[in-house]
């Protein structure tokens, strides 16, 4: 984040598995997140980009979008799949 300038924009909201102490496809990490966000599971949004992280975000309870721009699929139901971050738009808008 600081190389390409976004740092600032994240302070206090950067979380680590370390700092939780659980690790994917534990779904911890996440729902901390969202608990210090005030969110619910419900209200938020995984990219994931490992099968692991696939998993520990349906686990959490969480909106899960599959990021393979290499290819291939996803076996869970309900995880949309994203070949290019520009499509995350279009299914935010429907979420």
């Amino acid at each position: 984040l600081r190389i390409v300038g976004l740092h600032d924009l994240f302070q206090d909201r950067i979380f680590s598995a370390y700092s939780v102490r659980a690790w994917k496809p534990d779904p911890q990490l996440f729902l901390h997140a969202g608990t210090a966000l005030g969110v619910t599971p419900a209200e938020c949004a995984v990219i994931e980009d490992s099968e692991l992280g696939i998993q520990a975000g349906v686990a959490a309870g969480m909106q899960v979008f599959a990021f393979l721009p290499g290819g291939g699929e996803t076996a869970h139901p309900g995880v949309q799949t994203l070949r290019q971050l520009s499509e995350l738009h279009e299914f935010l808008q429907a979420f």
